[in-house]
């Protein structure tokens, strides 16, 4: 993959993005079509995964657990989990992030581990069984991203350019079957840190109502 690319697909999944740097070409309009239109994509997702990342944030806050974290300490009595510490985490409670670091525009395969249970791709629906250790093909547009079973992963509804001319009033909640699950949405106004002034939605997901489609 393309160096601008990569770290703009990693960085939708982190905490922080940052695109300034003092060598080579970091902007995405500096490299090829298909990476800046990768850039670009990745960019609007990284932006619309904030009500989940900031919830992650705020559970950081409370509960000094961080927004990525690696996979024993989500799954300690797990030998593969310390063996692929290197090469994927958990990005909050619900996503495994398995990140591409080998150069090319093609398909690339990655050996994923994934922890016991089911697990879909975020982007292609597909599901993974574990405990196991498969190879995910992905290319410029995808990521290895997983949500596990249960999992609920509140996005904004539509791209937009920023928090504050935009407050969060339609959000889209991705959710993968197969158990389960729970979620509290945490926000505030945005513009103060008095925590009076923030609210958290409780969000479930009961995987009977949804078994036949």
């Amino acid at each position: 993959m393309q160096a601008c690319a990569i770290s703009n697909v990693l960085g939708a999944f982190s905490p922080i993005l940052r695109l300034h740097g003092n060598h080579s070409d970091r902007l995405p309009w500096q490299y090829p079509a298909a990476a800046d239109s990768s850039a670009s994509y990745f960019l609007n997702l990284r932006e619309n995964l904030v009500p989940y990342t900031y919830t992650a944030a705020q559970d950081a806050t409370t509960t000094g657990v961080p927004v990525t974290r690696p996979m024993y300490l989500d799954y300690p009595d797990q030998q593969n989990a310390y063996g692929y510490a290197d090469s994927e985490y958990m990005f909050g409670p619900n996503m495994l992030v398995a990140p591409v670091t080998t150069p090319g525009t093609g398909t690339v395969g990655t050996t994923v581990w994934f922890p016991p249970g089911k697990w879909t791709d975020y982007f292609s629906g597909q599901t993974f069984t574990g405990p196991s250790i498969q190879t995910v093909d992905t290319d410029l547009s995808t990521m290895p991203v997983f949500i596990k079973s249960g999992g609920i992963v509140p996005i904004r509804t539509d791209d937009v350019t920023n928090d504050e001319q935009n407050p969060l009033t339609k959000v889209t909640l991705n959710v993968a079957g197969g158990a389960n699950g729970t979620y509290s949405l945490y926000e505030d106004n945005g513009k103060t840190t008095n925590w009076s002034q923030s609210a958290t939605t409780s969000i479930s997901y009961r995987d009977a109502d949804h078994a036949n489609g």
